[in-house]
């Protein structure tokens, strides 16, 4: 090439500067391709960086009369190559401007850094800044680009411009929840472990040097008072930064840095954890805002920090002027329910969330001493990918138990939610029995599963035998009582971790029952960490603590990590127990039922077969157990939308079932109501469908002896039935029948309450009373978001409620604002190719072609039939897609194509 193209010059030469000094000469050769014109152009541009380059280490002297208010002139006029533009940040070294490169050679925007001090020892901090950047080169450490020295003598460096935010206000911009938070965090750690592979130190990470752009990109910054532990990089010796120091941000600082002392990794690793600290709770551990440098610096080194749990419920004043309070900035946000909404939850829920190991990792951060913090970043990251992928932390090995959430409320209707209660640590105290009679043949464990049992009758005697008559006066015991009687005697538990670890499943179990999701998988989670401390992972009861937590995961929505603790369950069963197992066929029902929530119908389909095969070989075909299983089977077939099937199956349940002796109640009740289910879904003979849901029904009554959800069932079943008949009266009363026994068992806040105030609302909406559907379905919907937290599949379906309602409404706007927040729920919850996400399409279609906005509405829709799984034929999801084209294409002029599709919708093929 005799006339080498400009631009291609620039583009190799930005190329070659990304690469570290020592490669741009090779760098060079290899991107020129060995065309001479090429390589000559290119390697003069090189050259000429190269010499200004070295004008940084330089000596320096600020000219006579200079200040430090100076540095405002500088603004529209040139340093080195480039034009500055504005101011974008000061500190104790100097100011950053924001500036265009303007030398002619190529367009960049840069960040400006110039000192403004005389004092000698910047100069080699600014050296060792350079040669601490040129050494690391990594994507989320911002990249030194160029330096110098000002007209007046000042060095600068030109730096990658960065357009963010700090990492604590685009959290809280974000609306980020505090899983989202961690995960960002890694990537910092990540940066940092980079810096400190490379033995550098930064000593200087708060949140305004680490930066998030919009697009979520972090990038590290400003590693002015960076310590190199290598002291043969570059030949430079970073100065001692001690307390007084303005350089140095005490509220950031570990004890040892602001003492004056050696520094080590380990000082990095301390302001990580004030830096996380924030990003949790929106402030540090320690008041900056108040009191004198002394004051902070004593804290600091000798005051124990609060858990980050206990600091989120106290609002504080939002002083940030000046002094100690420059890093108390908008981030600081005072109302507790505006804290829990920036991090996307509810202020009851956010010192649950935090409770327990993110306490744990971050106090562990936090010790006074080094060698008592993480031994490095890379240990620390572990032990937060750990804690979101539900895996024991180090931080908290070696602990027998988790403080649990204060009860800070009462349910009402104390003695059926004691009963449930008491039925479920009952019955734990059934299976330690049982144990021990299976286990006779092998002495020692026979011996120790009977003293477990007797550990666990006495620990359920004493919950109902308090010494204490302070602890319900005049009050009838709660279902919160027990559990918080409960809590504080399994504390007492330590010497038998494998009785503390049955009391802890059981109340896990108990909380799950009361809708309290967070609790019931801490406590599951604990108990199943004392069954592997103790027996290891290969045990057949850690086994079956596994798959205990994976349905507490899967209750609180965290349906893939249930999935994967199944699927250990599974593996270590098979090895250790056989394949026609009874407790692996429990596991593969349980793991079929996550598949159908992450959208894997078929494997479900071929798990459940494989459980029902266990149990037709090991207990027969007409066993108890085995019909449940052929329920679930039946189930996954009407979710595939094989309704045909489906029906059948749950026929042939019912049929084996009544020919049972004295069948189960509740099962019994269950198959009755699928029936009636499959027959309202078909609309096939109303009059069966409300003999089978009144016969459900009348195994539900009072006196019967079982208390169950299955009573709520099988009203809004029969609801259901009396207004498709037309009995609009009857239909209401029993609908709020069902809602008052639901508030009377689990009190005001619970999922299921939220859930029959939704049906009460559907039906409010159906006959046409608009304004009680809209009040109905927004209680609903404030409950569930306060049980259930906004990212549980719960949530999305209360919006998809709401929506509905406010389509009638025709308040469009704010219905497709609402579905398209449960579209991204469900997305992220459940996957993309499910019937439910397919459905979600459809309804945000539907709103869209109702405001006139039909390309999008089309873009859904096909989107909808590409989400669809497979088997969903005459479902009515397909059903309700083909509708809505049809509906889409009438609008839009196209007869044809909409009677097509009015065909089909009707067909469901």
């Amino acid at each position: 090439m005799d006339n080498p193209d400009r631009r291609l010059i620039e583009e190799i030469f930005e190329r070659i500067l990304e690469r570290p000094p020592n490669e741009w000469d090779l760098a060079v050769v290899e991107l020129c391709g060995g065309e001479e014109p090429l390589e000559r152009e290119v390697g003069r541009l090189v050259a000429a960086h190269r010499r200004s380059e070295g004008l940084l280490e330089r000596p320096f002297t600020v000219r006579p009369g200079s200040t430090r208010g100076s540095v405002d002139s500088l603004i529209n006029e040139r340093v080195g190559s480039y034009l500055i533009l504005q101011e974008i940040g000061k500190g104790g070294m100097g100011r950053v401007y924001l500036a265009d490169r303007a030398d002619g050679h190529f367009k960049r925007r840069v960040a400006v850094k110039v000192i403004h001090d005389t004092d000698p020892d910047l100069q080699a901090r600014v050296v060792a800044e350079r040669q601490i950047l040129a050494s690391l080169e990594h994507p989320n450490i911002g990249r030194l680009l160029d330096g110098g020295v000002t007209s007046d003598g000042r060095p600068f460096l030109a730096m990658e411009y960065v357009n963010g935010l700090p990492i604590d206000l685009y959290c809280d911009r974000m609306r980020l929840s505090i899983r989202e938070r961690l995960r960002l965090f890694l990537t910092v750690l990540d940066a940092v472990e980079h810096a400190h592979r490379n033995l550098v130190v930064h000593r200087d990470l708060k949140p305004s040097n680490i930066l998030v752009t919009p697009s979520g990109e972090v990038k590290l910054l400003d590693f002015g008072i960076a310590k190199i532990l290598n002291p043969g990089l570059g030949g430079v010796s970073s100065p001692l930064t001690l307390a007084g120091d303005r350089a140095l941000t005490p509220e950031y600082a570990s004890p040892e840095q602001v003492r004056g002392e050696a520094i080590t990794t380990s000082a990095d690793i301390y302001s990580l954890g004030i830096v996380l600290f924030r990003i949790l709770t929106g402030r540090g551990p320690y008041d900056s805002s108040q009191g004198s440098l002394p004051e902070l610096v004593k804290a600091v080194c000798e005051d124990d920090p609060p858990l980050p749990s206990q600091i989120v419920s106290l609002s504080r004043r939002q002083d940030g002027q000046g002094g100690l309070g420059e890093e108390v900035r908008d981030s600081a946000i005072a109302d507790p329910v505006e804290l829990a909404r920036a991090r996307h939850t509810t202020s009851g829920r956010l010192g649950a969330q935090l409770k327990g190991d993110i306490d744990a990792i971050v106090m562990k951060c936090l010790r006074k001493e080094p060698v008592r913090r993480y031994k490095s970043v890379e240990v620390l990251s572990k032990d937060i990918q750990n804690f979101l992928a539900a895996l024991p932390v180090e931080a908290s090995r070696g602990k027998r138990w988790y403080r649990l959430r204060k009860f800070v409320r009462r349910h009402q209707g104390g003695a059926v939610a004691a009963a449930l209660v008491t039925l479920s640590l009952v019955g734990g105290a059934g299976v330690a029995a049982w144990q021990a009679r299976e286990a006779s043949q092998e002495r020692d464990r026979a011996t120790a599963a009977l003293r477990e049992s007797e550990e666990v009758t006495d620990f359920l005697l004493g919950l109902f035998q308090s010494s204490d008559p302070t602890e319900s006066p005049g009050d009838e015991v709660t279902a919160l009582d027990l559990l918080a009687r409960g809590a504080s005697r399994a504390g007492e538990l330590q010497e038998e971790p494998l009785v503390q670890a049955r009391m802890l499943q059981v109340m896990a179990e108990a909380n799950l029952n009361l809708g309290r999701y967070q609790e019931g998988e801490e406590l599951a989670r604990q108990g199943l960490e004392l069954l592997v401390d103790e027996l290891g992972r290969e045990h057949e009861e850690v086994a079956e603590g596994m798959v205990g937590f994976a349905m507490a995961l899967t209750r609180g929505g965290r349906y893939d990590s249930a999935w994967a603790v199944l699927e250990e369950a599974r593996e270590i069963q098979e090895r250790l127990l056989g394949p026609d197992a009874l407790e692996l066929s429990t596991t593969l029902e349980i793991q079929a039922g996550v598949d159908v929530y992450l959208g894997e119908v078929v494997e479900a389909e071929r798990r459940a077969r494989a459980s029902l095969a266990i149990r037709e070989r090991t207990l027969g075909t007409d066993a108890p157990a085995t019909l449940d299983i052929l329920r679930s089977v039946s189930g996954i077939l009407r979710f595939q939308g094989r309704y045909q099937e489906a029906e059948t199956g749950f026929r042939e349940v019912l049929r084996r079932r009544r020919k049972l002796v004295n069948p189960d109640p509740l099962t019994l009740s269950t198959d009755l109501l699928q029936v009636g289910s499959m027959v309202m879904a078909r609309g096939g003979d109303l009059e069966e469908a409300e003999r089978l849901s009144r016969e459900a029904l009348a195994l539900q009554e009072p006196g019967t002896g079982v208390v169950t959800t299955n009573r709520v069932w099988a009203l809004t079943s029969l609801s259901k039935v009396l207004l498709a008949k037309g009995d609009l009266a009857g239909a209401e009363e029993l609908l709020d029948q069902s809602l008052e026994e639901r508030r009377r068992t689990f009190g005001d806040l619970h999922p299921l309450v939220a859930e029959s105030l939704g049906e009460l609302g559907s039906f409010y909406a159906e006959v046409g009373r608009l304004a009680e559907a809209e009040a109905a379905t927004r209680r609903a919907l404030e409950i569930t978001l306060e049980t259930a937290g906004p990212q549980h599949t719960r949530y999305a379906g209360s919006l998809t409620w709401l929506a509905g309602v406010l389509f009638r409404k025709a308040e469009f706007e704010e219905a497709d604002s609402l579905t398209t927040q449960a579209l991204e729920i469900r997305g992220r919850a459940l996957g993309t190719r499910t019937a439910v996400y397919a459905e979600t399409l459809a309804i945000l279609a539907e709103i869209r072609t109702a405001r006139g906005m039909y390309e999008s509405a089309d873009s859904l829709l096909g989107l909808a039939l590409k989400a669809l799984p497979d088997h969903v034929e005459g479902a009515t999801v397909p059903r309700r897609i083909h509708g809505a084209l049809a509906d889409l294409y009438e609008a839009t002029g196209r007869d044809e194509e909409s009677a097509r599709h009015r065909a089909l919708a009707a067909s469901g093929s």
